[in-house]
């Protein structure tokens, strides 16, 4: 992977970790209010780990 490539990984996996962090609050206002959570979560969590595995 060249030095651009490796540039956009870092920016697209430390946004991805900012999403994850905050959609905790989100869900756990779900939680609270008696609903299940969203999918926000897991899905940022999912794409944050495929981008720093590399």
């Amino acid at each position: 992977m060249n030095e651009r490539g490796i540039l956009v990984l870092g920016w697209v996996a430390t946004v991805t970790a900012i999403v994850m962090y905050l959609s905790y609050i989100d869900q756990i206002m779900l939680n609270l209010a008696g609903q299940k959570g969203s999918v926000v979560q897991p899905f940022a969590t999912m794409v944050n780990c495929a981008c720093t595995g590399f």
